[in-house]
This record gives C-alpha cells, structure tokens and sequence, in this order.
C-alpha cells in the first residue's frame, strides 16, 4: 500500500512539469512587431514627424528672399478742380545670392505742378539698373545668411526628431522587456501552484492511505498557499506591465489598443553564449559614436548657425557704400530698346558709417559668448554621451556573464531535483527536501527570466546611447 502511494505521488509531481495547454491560441509578439507599430502609429511619432516638415518649411520661407518680386506706386494729387501730379513707377525686381538688386521699370509722371526731378517724357522712362553693395555685405550679407542659416536649422530639426524617436523608442522597448518579465515570471509561477496542488492531493491521498503524517498534508498547503500568494503578486505585476505597454499601441486610425490575453512576448531566450557585438558601421571608437549621436548632432548644428551669425555681425563693422546704377531709354515704338543709348542714365551711392561702432562691437562680442557656450555644451554632452555608451556596454558585458551562470544554475538545481525525487521516490527523501529543492529552482528560474530582460533592456540601452533606435 505505501510503494502505491508513492507511486501516485510521484507520477502527480510528473504531470505537474508537462505544459499541455491551448498553445494554438497564443500569438507570440516579437518586439520588432511591437517597435514597428511605435514607430508606424504612435501619435508622438507623428507629432516629432512635423519637425521635418518645420524645418523644410523654414528653409522654404528664407529662399523667398530671393524670389523676384513685381512692385507699382501710384501717387496722385488733385486739388481745385486740378490734377497737381501723378506719379507711377512699376517693375520687376530681382535680389540676387551675392548681394546686388536687379531692377527693370517703367516711370512715368504728369500734372500741372510736378516737381522738376520728377519729370519725364509723355512716355516715360525705362530703367533697367542694378544696386550693388561694395563693403558691408559684398562678402556675405543678411539675406544669405538667413538662407544658409534656414538649411542648417532644417538638418538640426531633422536630427532633433531622430534624437526624441531614438528616446521614445528606447522607453518602449524597455516597457516590453519588463512585460516579458513579469509574463514569463508568472509562467514559471503558475507553473509552480500547479506542482504544489497536485502534490498536496497526493499528500493527501497518501495521509488516507495511512503512509503519510497530517503534518505533511499542512506542510504541503503551506506551500501551495505561499506559491499561490506569489502568482498573485506577479499577476498584478504582469497586469501592470501590460498597461504601461499598451501605452505604446496604437491603431492606423489613432486609436489606442490594449494588450489582449492571448498575446504573449518571445519564448525565454536561454542566451546564446556568442559575444555581443555592434555592427561594422557602428565599430568605431566610443568618442566618433557619441559624435554621431543626434543629440549631439543638434549642438553642432547650432554652432555652425552661430558661427554664420557671427560672421554676419563682423561684416556690420564695415561702412556701408552702395552704387546704383540705372540705364534710360524711352519706352517708343515697338522697338524701343535700339533708342538704347549708354549717355541716359541714372547713379547714386549710398554711405554710412556709425562712428564708435558700439553697437557692432557688442554684437560681435555677444556673438563669440553665443559660440564659446554652445561649444562648451557639446564638449559636455560629448563627454555625457561616450560615458553612457561605456556604462551600457560594461554593464551588457556583466549581466551577460550573470546570465550564462544562471543558466547553469537552474541546470544544477534541476539535476537536483531530479536527484531528490528519485530518493524521494526510493524512500531516501523527505517532502520538506523535495519542497526546498524545487524552491530553489524556481528561485532560479526566476533570477534567470529577470537577468535576461535585464541584458535586452542593456542592449537597448547601447543601440539609445549611439542614437540609433529609430
């Protein structure tokens, strides 16, 4: 009778490791599943998409400094039953990329009291003339400036969108990686009331058939209390976990999605022993990677904005001196333009120069501070990046190794349990030793599930600190 109580026992405890449940049903999401619907629907996704369209925007509003541009004015006096004058000038203007105006028009005037200089044939005059600055703004000017300015500011968008992805892609990835750890932690959790149910019903079945003591049918509740007590907790982990991941999902018509039940993460990644390594592209030395980071891509940018304004503002301590030059001919005949003569003209210049030059000076000045602080910024954030990459690949390098000792740890204690059963099963055991040693594999496992997310959760954090999740 006790070799039958025995028996039953233990081919209970056996069942109890054999997962036979509705598989079928389980779809697995993968976390380049999950990443890709971030980063295909996520409305802050979106919203860091406008960045570009900004930034192109910006560029696009600058050009139109240098877009050709019609003008007419009209002036016009009456007074007395008189028209005293009318004046009107009307063109085409043309602002060029280095600096000169380029002007073809049409002035025309008439009335009793028009001023003198503005007196011209029944026709009018046609002008085609050009103004050209020959000290401040012949190498650069303000219009340029801005231009180049809008291109460099549109790049800085676009690598500052790239830099809040990178963040955001990073955040969702360590969500999945702690929902992977509390799913599989209830798994092994489940797992384990199950163990401990049946084997308080063969407890009790082998107290009725009078081999065991009632202590050991108390002994064995306990258990299954103390391992129900913790699925529990890692229930609510697991249910949290899953909100805080359908923070992240959301549908083509910017509707949010929940985790459904059925969903589950990657099957346990039992490691696979090869050296992490980046790729080829991104095998270069820590200080370039944290150079291409788009963080502190976006502090280059910056620089190189303030350096062009500054450049702007040393050409402000030049004397202004611009020529106008303009070409005269009337507008008669369908040929006009062969009445052309080099002797009809119009010219001028333009000059000014502030004496103490203050305002340039300070300009100037405010300009070198504005370059020596964004310089100052990105040396440190360099520096920040380079370390973050080191403190991710350190820390890869010991969970990795944590991980592989795990791995031969829960091998160990299962050898052990395996070992204790047998005894256990030839009378050589007791339950309180069967008990511990499945205590202590659990415990393992556990350890093993929570080292593992830890070292994907280290692996993204690597690929964040070079820029690259995106």
């Amino acid at each position: 009778m006790q070799m039958k109580s025995k028996s039953i026992f233990l081919l209970l405890f056996l069942l109890a490791n054999v997962v036979a449940s509705a598989q079928d049903s389980l779809v697995v999401f993968s976390p380049e599943q999950f990443l890709n619907i971030v980063r295909t629907n996520h409305p802050i996704v979106k919203q860091y998409n406008l960045l570009t369209q900004k930034g192109q925007s910006t560029a696009l509003r600058e050009k139109g400094n240098f877009d050709p541009y019609l003008f007419s004015d009209i002036d016009q006096k009456y007074f007395d039953d008189k028209q005293y004058y009318h004046l009107w000038s009307s063109g085409l203007k043309v602002p060029t990329w280095f600096g000169a105006d380029f002007k073809l028009g049409l002035d025309q005037s008439s009335g009793q009291y028009v001023n003198t200089e503005n007196k011209l044939p029944n026709s009018g005059l046609v002008y085609f003339g050009v103004s050209m600055p020959i000290l401040q703004g012949f190498w650069i000017n303000e219009r340029r400036t801005v231009v180049q300015q809008a291109n460099i500011f549109a790049q800085s968008t676009e690598a500052e969108k790239v830099n809040l992805i990178n963040d955001l892609m990073y955040d969702a990835l360590v969500a999945y990686w702690e929902w992977y750890n509390t799913q599989q932690k209830f798994v092994i959790f489940e797992q384990a009331v199950r163990t401990a149910q049946l084997r308080f019903e063969a407890v009790k079945s082998s107290f009725i058939f009078g081999d065991r003591p009632a202590i050991d049918t108390l002994e064995s509740f306990i258990q299954l209390q103390n391992r129900i007590f913790g699925m529990n907790q890692v229930s609510i982990e697991k249910k949290n976990a899953s909100l805080e991941l359908s923070n992240y999902l959301w549908n083509n018509n910017e509707e949010p999605l929940e985790i459904q039940s059925n969903l589950v993460p990657v099957e346990p990644n039992m490691f696979v022993q090869q050296k992490f390594s980046l790729p080829d592209s991104l095998n270069i030395p820590v200080k370039q990677l944290a150079l291409k980071h788009p963080a502190v891509m976006t502090y280059q940018y910056k620089y190189e904005i303030a350096s062009l304004d500054r450049k702007w503002k040393q050409e402000k301590l030049k004397p202004k001196l611009n020529v106008n030059y303009n070409f005269l001919t009337q507008p008669l005949g369908s040929n006009w333009i062969s009445t052309f003569s080099p002797n009809n003209y119009k010219w001028g210049v333009d000059f000014s120069f502030p004496v103490f030059l203050r305002k340039e000076r300070g300009d100037l000045k405010l300009a070198d501070i504005k370059m020596l602080e964004v310089d100052y910024t990105k040396d440190q954030k360099v520096l920040e990046q380079s370390n973050k990459i080191e403190q991710y690949q350190n820390e890869f390098k010991v969970v990795q190794q944590q991980t592989i000792l795990f791995t031969q740890l829960v091998s160990n204690y299962k050898a052990l349990l395996d070992a204790e059963m047998k005894n256990f099963a030839a009378g050589e055991s007791s339950l309180f030793m069967v008990n511990a040693r499945e205590m202590a594999l659990i415990d393992a496992r556990v350890k093993q599930i929570e080292l593992q997310a830890k070292l994907n959760k280290c692996k993204a954090g690597i690929f964040w600190s070079i820029g690259v999740l995106k």
